[in-house]
């Protein structure tokens, strides 16, 4: 019930925002959270071809997890304006550090616990909301800025969790069904983690690879 409730207030949103000029801004994010239904609604095709992929399940799952986020999220999210370069591609490997360390977060909590895909979907979500420009959700929240935060919360939440939990979904879950259910002590551990693997991706990648890459940055 909760699951539709969301998706009629993201709908809701994101028709507010293609009437609303400012709210354009979020067209891109707005068409991820479509496309991850898409994706839940043909998940049988999808896993089909992703299995004829000569990956290990490994592989498979890393390379999901990076075209979900550091390709589609990460241009979709920026309506292909490259936040930290305009050019699209060298803007994509400045942000292949936080997304390969976040993919690969989600790997290894997805070793101990059986997270289903809506699950990643919204802790993926809700850390992303609180992050988001410098913790702007948090900031709304404090200062009673309501229509904002309505507004932006549900599409916010769409464009992370579309970045790591399509690995989730459209690969064959038969061996995570031996290990334990991700309760809510699993899910909180993993909201919190999710917050580890972005700012330490982002830091490690930016702060020590960058400034070496720039001074080479021509051959980039």
């Amino acid at each position: 019930m909760w699951k539709r409730l969301f998706w009629a207030w993201f709908v809701f949103a994101s028709l507010i925002c293609a009437i609303v000029p400012q709210g354009r801004v979020f067209l891109g994010a707005i068409a991820l959270g479509y496309l991850w239904l898409a994706l839940v609604c043909f998940r049988e095709p999808l896993t089909r071809f992703v299995m004829r992929w000569p990956f290990t399940e490994t592989q498979r799952f890393f390379a999901v997890g990076l075209v979900c986020s550091n390709l589609l999220m990460e241009n979709f999210a920026v309506n292909f304006k490259g936040d930290l370069d305009p050019n699209l591609l060298k803007n994509m490997f400045w942000w292949l550090g936080m997304c390969l360390s976040w993919v690969t977060g989600w790997w290894v909590l997805s070793r101990y616990r059986n997270y289903t895909p809506h699950q990643v979907f919204f802790i993926a979500g809700l850390m992303g909301l609180c992050i988001e420009k410098d913790w702007m959700a948090v900031r709304l929240l404090m200062t009673r800025q309501w229509f904002p935060l309505v507004t932006a919360a549900p599409i916010l939440v769409a464009t992370y969790g579309f970045a790591v939990a399509p690995s989730f979904l459209v690969l064959p879950t038969d061996a995570a069904t031996r290990k334990p259910p991700a309760g809510r002590v699993a899910e909180v551990f993993a909201f919190l983690l999710n917050f580890v693997f972005v700012y330490a991706g982002s830091a490690i990648w930016l702060g020590f690879l960058r400034p070496l890459l720039s001074r080479t940055e021509p051959a980039l």
